[in-house]
């Protein structure tokens, strides 16, 4: 058990902008704090750069950054040890798919939904 009592759980938060993903944050530890990211990140009223995104990830209480996992459609933040699995590209425009596991699933996940200004 962790500290207080919750047990580590995986998470994951989808960004995505007009149906589209646009960036996934995956932690293997501290997922239960999904829902503080997810509110963070649509309270700023915009998507977060990778940086802030993991920084905002790290606030919200997903310290352990050795499973902290930041990318969007180009490029992936992590600072762990090991490469990651295929999985993190291949199944990135899936909003509710865990790259962690082959099968997908996940303990705690939430979607951030933004939509393109009308011009």
């Amino acid at each position: 058990m962790k500290k207080g009592g919750k047990m580590r759980a995986q998470g994951l938060v989808t960004v995505m902008k007009d149906d589209k993903v646009v960036m996934k944050i995956v932690t293997g530890t501290g997922g239960y704090y999904a829902r503080k990211l997810a509110y963070t990140i649509k309270c700023s009223g915009r998507i977060p750069s990778l940086e802030e995104a993991y920084d905002l990830a790290v606030k919200c209480l997903w310290s352990n950054t050795e499973t902290l996992v930041v990318m969007d459609e180009k490029k992936i933040l992590f600072k762990g040890k090991g490469n990651l699995g295929r999985l993190y590209r291949k199944t990135f425009a899936l909003p509710k798919f865990n790259p962690r596991w082959e099968c997908g699933l996940i303990d705690h996940f939430r979607i951030v939904k933004f939509k393109s200004k009308a011009t």
